[in-house]
């Protein structure tokens, strides 16, 4: 098997491919600023956490997301699918039904199949349930997976399901648990830190840990707010007696520099976002993640 230094960088012709589909009726210069407002509201969200995950009801918000986050989480996830390897993800035999909780555009589902694809980990055979609160993102599919998937992989990602889930309600969580007791691989992409609070495990953690089946894998990223330290991920491998914790690393992750129109048309000044590069990305990505095996 190949290192992770060979994964290759796709991240710029994913920022042409969403730019190409937002700015379809109009010209970059008239169409991407409007997305300007959308990226400092997220940016704001992010680093400060004052409200919890952000307001992704609204078009423009997504569409930053799309264009600013998205193509680096892509590469920053191939990278951690490769360090942690086929053996601690369970690919490595039959079929395997993923569900990704919080998918949003979908970044795991393509950085996780690019990565096969990049260090041969052969063809992967994949049913892939995505679940969100927000309705809006299957509008962002058929460009962040089915195009994408084409352009970088040769074809097509189509998720088996797209279901629309609220984990603060009592619904919600019935059908959260209803995913994951069907699953092989469960992968929880920054949701947790955003929704049950910064170091506390809380209801949407016990409905996950408690539905996960047996010979199923649970990989949670963005852990460092959430368990931050080696006592927290005992925490919470204790959850359950059949829980194992198989693998846990911080990635960090260089951002490869941002196509040209992207940062000429969505710059954004030092002042408005602090402690920033002053264009539409911070330079790393620091994902801590942690692997849990059940049964």
């Amino acid at each position: 098997m190949g290192g992770a230094q060979e994964i290759k960088d796709v991240t710029i012709p994913l920022e042409m491919l969403v730019m190409k589909t937002l700015v379809s009726h109009d010209s970059p210069a008239n169409a991407l600023p409007k997305f300007r407002a959308g990226l400092k509201g997220l940016r704001s969200a992010y680093r400060y956490n004052n409200s919890g995950a952000p307001d992704y009801s609204e078009r423009h918000s997504r569409g930053a997301y799309a264009l600013a986050f998205y193509p680096h989480h892509v590469m920053a996830y191939a990278h951690m699918f490769a360090r942690a390897g086929l053996g601690n993800l369970g690919l490595n035999g039959g079929p395997v039904r993923v569900v990704v909780l919080g998918a949003g555009p979908g970044s795991e589902i393509l950085g996780l199949l690019h990565v096969a694809n990049c260090l041969d980990w052969g063809e992967l055979e994949l049913e892939i349930a995505l679940v969100d609160k927000e309705p809006g993102w299957k509008n962002s599919h058929p460009t962040t997976l089915a195009r994408a998937g084409s352009e970088i992989l040769g074809s097509a990602i189509e998720p088996k399901s797209f279901d629309i889930l609220d984990f603060n309600t009592a619904q919600g969580l019935i059908g959260l648990q209803g995913a994951v007791s069907d699953s092989d691989l469960v992968l929880v992409p920054m949701l947790l830190s955003e929704t049950d609070g910064r170091g506390q495990p809380g209801k949407i953690t016990d409905a996950i840990f408690s539905a996960m089946p047996a010979k199923s894998r649970l990989v949670i990223s963005d852990i460092a707010t959430y368990a931050a330290d080696d006592a927290g991920l005992a925490s919470l491998q204790g959850m359950r007696q059949d829980c194992q914790l198989i693998w846990s690393e911080n990635i960090v992750h260089p951002c490869q520099d941002s196509h040209t129109d992207l940062k000429k048309y969505l710059y954004m000044p030092h002042y408005e976002v602090p402690r920033n590069d002053g264009l539409i990305r911070r330079t790393t990505i620091n994902m801590r993640t942690a692997i849990f095996s059940f049964g």
